[in-house]
């Protein structure tokens, strides 16, 4: 006997053909869909639109990378598998970690910078945003009510000129015009002027307080330097040099920089001021005028920089010959900015770490932090920092491991400029934490106050002088092994 089954609805052979060919496209829709990752580098004439495409602006990286345009078929398989099981960001940093000179950023702010690493850095992991103390910028940063009139020519303005100091024993020294004022920031005492500068020597162009003394010097725009004691307003010494565009303290010796790149130390213990100018010691490998000097706390060495955007570094062991220090350019090692080097600041709390910071024409800013090593054979470049505003002053903090920037103009039409501010960076992993506008004005400069806590920021076209709250003190410090503060 046989019996014959009835066909059930939608069972039939043109119905299974039809689920066939429907299943067929779903799969092939479903594959194109979760096409892999190396399809977001195609050329987009030959790439199928994504239902929801990975894109770079949605991971809000920025990412250069070097990948193979063939792919076969069982690398394109376990890459798709790979793809589904891992996020965005995991995807995206193996892509990263797979080439060193990766260059990337992280949009966290409307002012993040582009965090650029040497062709000999790499990164093994995915930033993190670092956890900080109380005593950080990210909480501390804020102005003070101390306002303080401050002004100089127009024609000094333009030039970046801005005499400002805040010596170790807190006075705030500052200039009016011709004359020379200062504060006693421990005090309420009332403003006092130290001298005023006649019509002769020119205009007042620098101030220096010398460490660990009340000693100040000043330097007009026609190489008079003197100096005074603030406690007593008397004047000390004074003698003349040649076109002096940047001062800096070493202990007792004043080292200077001049125009056409000369570098002079002057060791006012020597008596009278005319020996004193027979046995200075000169340097001359700049080719250009010297626009910052910084001398390492230990009094070792200095760094120097100059308009053409060339860094040096000095033994003071080894005075005639600069370092071996830099990127090595045409076989040769040179620390070398695109703009003029407008600041320079050491580490304090580590020996061989220095950044220098540029003015660019385009009105944009590089931080660059080296590793001053003379025996290195490979690159001393180990971080940088692409701003969109120019550089006027930088300075690490004592108590925290941030460094601080001050910022002129900005290049215009960029988003999230940092122009006329002042920023926090946490080091080393670079992360902006935080940025307030200062002024709708440049700040051409800033000092720090001598327990590093505040900075004044100096405003020329405003005519003002503000002191910012930076960071606190913290509350007690981890003795090292070698009797110092151990910063964490």
């Amino acid at each position: 006997m046989s019996f014959r089954v009835p066909d059930l609805p939608g069972t039939s052979a043109s119905a299974c053909l039809k689920r066939r060919r429907s299943f067929s496209e779903d799969e092939e829709e479903q594959n194109r869909r979760h096409r892999p990752f190396p399809a977001l580098f195609a050329s987009t004439s030959s790439r199928p639109p994504l239902e929801r495409s990975l894109s770079i602006s949605d991971l809000g990286l920025e990412v250069t990378a070097s990948i193979s345009a063939a792919r076969t078929r069982s690398s394109t398989t376990s890459s798709l598998s790979r793809t589904r099981s891992l996020t965005r960001e995991d995807i995206v940093f193996d892509r990263v970690r797979a080439n060193s000179s990766a260059s990337f950023s992280l949009d966290a702010s409307p002012y993040q910078p582009i965090i650029s690493h040497s062709s000999h850095t790499s990164r093994s992991s995915s930033p993190a945003v670092p956890s900080l103390p109380n005593i950080s910028a990210k909480f501390q940063l804020k102005p003070d009510r101390v306002l303080i009139d401050f002004n100089v020519s127009a024609e000094d303005a333009t030039a970046g000129v801005s005499p400002v100091c805040w010596s170790s024993k807190n006075f705030l020294v500052f200039g009016r015009g011709k004359r020379v004022h200062f504060k006693n920031m421990s005090s309420t005492e009332e403003i006092t002027q130290l001298c005023k500068i006649r019509g002769s020597q020119g205009s007042l162009r620098l101030l220096e307080s010398a460490p660990l003394s009340h000693t100040v010097a000043l330097c007009t725009s026609k190489g008079h330097i003197q100096l005074y004691d603030l406690p007593t307003k008397t004047l000390v010494g004074s003698w003349q040099t040649k076109d002096v565009t940047s001062m800096q303290w070493n202990g007792p010796v004043l080292t200077t920089g001049a125009q056409r790149g000369v570098i002079r130390h002057f060791d006012t213990r020597i008596q009278p001021s005319s020996k004193m100018k027979e046995q200075t010691r000169k340097v001359t490998r700049h080719q250009a005028n010297i626009t910052c000097l910084a001398w390492h706390n230990e009094g070792k060495l200095m760094a120097s920089g100059d308009e053409s955007g060339l860094s040096l570094v000095w033994d003071s062991r080894k005075p005639g010959q600069p370092m071996d220090v830099g990127e090595t350019i045409q076989r040769r090692k040179k620390m070398q900015h695109d703009g003029p080097v407008s600041a320079l600041a050491w580490c304090p709390w580590s020996s061989k770490l220095l950044a220098s910071g540029d003015s660019s024409p385009t009105q944009t800013g590089i931080i660059r932090f080296w590793d001053v090593k003379d025996s290195s054979t490979s690159s001393n470049l180990i971080r940088q920092i692409d701003l969109d505003a120019q550089i006027t002053s930088l300075h690490f903090s004592e108590h925290a491991k941030e460094i601080l920037s001050t910022h002129g103009l900005g290049r215009v039409g960029a988003q999230g400029s940092v122009e006329n501010s002042v920023v926090v960076h946490y080091y080393p992993t670079l992360h902006q934490i935080v940025a307030r506008k200062a002024s709708e004005k440049t700040v051409a400069c800033s000092a720090v106050s001598p327990n590093g806590q505040r900075v004044v920021l100096g405003v020329p076209e405003e005519g003002k002088l503000k002191v910012w709250d930076v960071w606190a003190k913290p509350r007690s410090y981890e003795m090292s092994r070698f009797g110092g503060p151990t910063i964490r």
